[in-house]
């Protein structure tokens, strides 16, 4: 637990429904993201690459928004938990924290599978099929590649 009265003073709390308020925010902007580009270039909705950047930037604007609100003083470093706010010795536990992080995250999404998967047994969306499959077609070594970088690092 984070003691500093400065950073008490500064830090307004996460509420779970100002946390679902922002990831609704998310989707959002990466809606009007993917929106954009394939009003611009047709067929950019079933573009991997296209689909990987508006996920990157619509993150990326999400997450400056959130700074600006919750910690409008604070370093990028400080917001991403690369230096921490109780000082020096703390630095320590941050790999300690990332890694519980990914982990977690891996846990989470090996739960998602067997519920995303009775979902689509129960409600099938066979008509968004065609839209879907040439997103994953690498037929090349470096769509692979970049199919596995993008699937394993940008969309999570």
């Amino acid at each position: 637990m984070n003691t500093d009265p400065e950073i008490e003073r500064i830090a307004p709390r996460l509420s779970i429904l100002g946390a679902a308020l922002w990831t609704l925010g998310a989707s959002l902007v990466l809606a009007f993201i993917v929106g954009f580009s394939e009003s611009v270039r047709p067929g950019a909705k079933s573009d991997l690459v296209t689909l990987a950047a508006a996920q990157f930037i619509g993150s990326l604007f999400v997450f400056f928004a959130m700074m600006r609100v919750y910690l409008p003083d604070a370093s990028i470093g400080t917001a991403l938990a690369l230096q921490t706010f109780a000082g020096p010795r703390s630095v320590a536990r941050v790999p300690v924290a990332w890694t519980l992080a990914i982990l977690v995250g891996a846990g989470l999404f090996l739960l998602n599978v067997p519920v995303q998967e009775a979902l689509a047994r129960v409600f099938p969306a066979k008509e968004h099929l065609e839209d879907i499959t040439p997103i994953f077609d690498a037929s090349t070594r470096a769509g692979r590649v970049t199919l596995i970088v993008v699937a394993g690092v940008v969309f999570p």
